[in-house]
């Protein structure tokens, strides 16, 4: 298996561990679904700095953009993918700084926000992922 299978694996069991955390949600056990979420963050974090990071230095032409559809697909997935990951590790860590209270947390809204950034950077990067 190559790194790059590896990561969109990765993405997926990230995904499967947020959707879990909005069941928790609906189901109003918001401990719960902080504490996956904060899990979620913990895993994406570590594999923006462990595996993504490095693909970029290793190979940057691969990544700088172009005009295109690649180009505009890996830049727009690096884009959204630092947003989020900025959003994500802000929540958390508000989350934890307030004692595990949900109401300390940012809101529905940036939680929102922070998702559908993160939805569209996993959809390019599936779509780049399968280009390449």
């Amino acid at each position: 298996m190559d790194i790059a299978a590896f990561s969109l694996i990765v993405q997926i069991f990230v995904l499967a561990i947020i959707l879990l955390g909005y069941i928790y949600f609906r189901r109003k056990n918001l401990w719960l679904h902080g504490v996956l979420l904060v899990i979620a963050t913990a895993i994406y974090s570590a594999a923006i700095f462990t595996i993504m990071v490095p693909l970029f230095l290793a190979s940057p032409q691969n990544y700088i953009p172009n005009l295109g559809i690649v180009g505009i697909g890996n830049s727009f997935h690096i884009v959204l993918g630092c947003i989020s990951e900025i959003l994500a590790v802000f929540i958390s860590a508000r989350w934890i700084i307030n004692r595990f209270d949900s109401r300390g947390c940012a809101g529905k809204e940036l939680m929102r926000l922070t998702m559908l950034l993160w939805l569209a950077s996993l959809l390019s990067g599936i779509l780049t992922y399968f280009v390449f």
